[in-house]
């Protein structure tokens, strides 16, 4: 009788346990479902679109995204946050960019 072996994802509290089938690649490595809502979604679409990522309030005044949403997107590792100092003339500003991560592209399936 010959023993396969099986996967399980980790569970936590963002993702759910996922029993993978025979030979769908798993390769003794878990696999997890990242379950996101709609407008998390969207954002991330909307920063998969985008080379350099998104002003934070270009997403939340531009898009309509709430900061809640961008926040939870970090805090799941989906999205990363940046402050940047950019330049407007000759004054100085400092802005909050947002950009995906791989974790955020494999959840969109891109």
């Amino acid at each position: 009788m010959a023993v396969t072996s099986q996967c399980y994802a980790f569970p936590s509290r963002n993702t759910r346990s996922v029993r993978n089938s025979v030979g769908s690649g798993c390769l003794g490595r878990p696999m997890a479902v990242i379950r996101t809502s709609s407008e998390q979604r969207r954002a991330l679409t909307l920063l998969a679109s985008s080379r350099d990522g998104a002003n934070e309030e270009l997403l939340v005044r531009g898009h309509g995204l709430s900061r809640v949403v961008l926040s939870s997107l970090v805090r799941r590792r989906l999205a990363a946050r940046k402050r940047e100092a950019v330049m407007a003339g000759s004054k100085a500003d400092e802005v909050i960019r947002f950009r995906i991560t791989e974790a955020g592209r494999r959840a969109i399936g891109g």
